[in-house]
């Protein structure tokens, strides 16, 4: 298991190098590898680290003993930006030094820019605290802890830190007496509920029973799980007199964290041309990258068909060669053209497609189905109509793991209430297949991708499965197929 785990870790190394790397050279990856080699924290069993680096992470239990950092930010900026309309997806309008109190009150108005856009950073920081806050609480599975620094008076004004803003949340009360368990909630014996435990106790009870005898080397914890349950007894008499230390009864061995599972890279690997996945010039993984970025510009051909000049432009921090990008070009044009291609990109010619699914389904009427892209009542919610999205992201969680995904194109046929229909397509940017019976191969080894996208459609707008289509596209053949 351990030389399982840290193969799957050189992979993933790999195809993170492969991903954010234009380097070539054998000694640029050994070098990366060097740097990026790291112990995987689910091995450990406890783990010190920063709330940052546990995003994404779940843990038995969890302890939090500094959390008194001011809301609004530890330091002030000594500059700050502002933006068109205070909105931060908007261009800078200008960028600031902090002014001191006395500079503010003397010659800046309340309508300044320079205050609004103050207070507009002042926002973004007590925004990214609470998040902050955020993970720190929902990466425990049993029990968290929070440790809080004691408060026998009430401050003149009203503090802005993270653990006050807990404690009065929690408590309702401005003061905190030295060694007080100030709020509590749940099972404090989570710990003998665990499954490894509960495991534990299921063959103490048959060894009680004459059943099964334990082993030598078993009979040791046996008694110490005796122990905890005698203390678990005292502790329900008096829950507040009683303080439970922290009981870490988990099984170190096993992971606490949620598999990552991302659908685009789950093939068939049965057969593996190394010759095509051994790519040092990344020429392949470069051209299907931009060619990706240009599908994504197109919701409808008919209204939003890129210039050459915007396509030139996304494909620009790439860095491929002119003579490159103008062959490229070409072919992505030449792709525009090929009839199945032209069908899914125009809505003239693919709704009334997905319009025959949605009726043969018996979902709709014929009447309630849109024949067009165009809304006839924008602020009316009940208004059935077709929507188009490009490079959807999309993260699910089910009860063993965390699937994270992109669909390259998603049709949803909706109001504001409910999904009716869900269509989803994969762009795959092959150039060339041997044969027909190699493409076959090759969309049969994306099956469980589109299975997968089917899975977390399904789960995200809580539709059934036959409400979903998928729809693989392979845009430089020319060929589309219903998966």
């Amino acid at each position: 298991p351990e030389d399982k785990r840290k193969l799957q870790q050189f992979l993933n190394l790999a195809a993170g190098f492969s991903q954010n790397s234009r380097l070539e050279r054998i000694s640029d990856f050994v070098e990366y590898i060097q740097k990026s080699v790291r112990e995987d924290p689910s091995a450990a069993s406890v783990v010190l680290m920063t709330i940052h680096k546990s995003k994404g992470l779940q843990f038995d239990a969890v302890v939090l003993p500094e959390i008194d950092h001011p809301i609004a930010g530890k330091h002030p900026p000594k500059f700050v930006p502002g933006y068109l309309n205070d909105d931060v997806l908007q261009d800078v309008s200008l960028v600031t030094p902090v002014p001191n109190k006395d500079i503010k009150e003397v010659f800046f108005s309340e309508n300044s820019p320079i205050l609004q856009a103050m207070e507009l950073h002042k926002k973004e920081c007590v925004c990214e605290s609470l998040s902050t806050l955020y993970v720190a609480m929902t990466r425990a599975v049993y029990a968290m802890y929070i440790f809080v620094a004691p408060k026998e008076k009430k401050a003149s004004k009203p503090s802005t830190n993270m653990a006050e803003l807990l404690r009065i949340s929690f408590t309702g009360e401005e003061t905190a007496p030295p060694e007080t368990r100030l709020v509590w909630d749940g099972d404090a014996q989570w710990y003998l509920r665990t499954p490894n435990t509960l495991k534990e106790k299921e063959k103490m009870q048959i060894s009680e029973n004459g059943i099964l005898q334990k082993k030598d080397s078993e009979l040791e914890e046996t008694s110490v799980l005796r122990q905890e349950v005698r203390s678990a007894k005292t502790a329900a008499a008096d829950p507040a007199a009683f303080i439970e230390p922290i009981r870490f009864g988990c099984d170190p061995a096993s992971s606490r964290n949620l598999t990552r599972r991302a659908p685009s890279n789950i093939e068939d690997r049965r057969f593996v041309d190394l010759s095509k996945k051994i790519d040092f010039s990344q020429q392949n993984t470069v051209n299907g990258s931009i060619l990706h970025s240009w599908y994504e510009k197109i919701a409808w051909v008919e209204n939003s068909l890129p210039s050459d000049e915007e396509l030139i432009a996304a494909a620009r921090p790439f860095g491929l060669a002119k003579e490159w990008l103008e062959r490229l070009l070409k072919s992505f044009h030449n792709s525009l053209k090929a009839p199945k291609l032209h069908r899914v990109l125009h809505w003239t010619t693919y709704l009334p497609m997905l319009r025959e699914k949605v009726l043969k389904a018996g979902i709709l009427t014929e009447e309630q189905i849109p024949c067009t892209v165009t809304r006839k009542d924008p602020a009316d919610p009940n208004e059935i109509r077709w929507e188009v999205y490009c490079e959807k992201e999309l993260a699910i969680r089910t009860e063993d793991e965390l699937l994270l995904g992109t669909l390259d194109r998603l049709i949803l046929l909706r109001n504001d209430s409910e999904i009716f229909w869900a269509d989803c397509i994969d762009y795959k940017t092959t150039r060339k297949v041997s044969s027909p019976e190699v493409l076959e191969e090759k969309i049969r080894s994306h099956q469980q991708q589109m299975a997968d996208y089917r899975k977390m459609l399904r789960l995200h707008y809580r539709i059934p499965d036959s409400r979903i289509s998928t729809h693989l596209v392979f845009s430089m053949l020319g060929v589309v197929r219903e998966v």
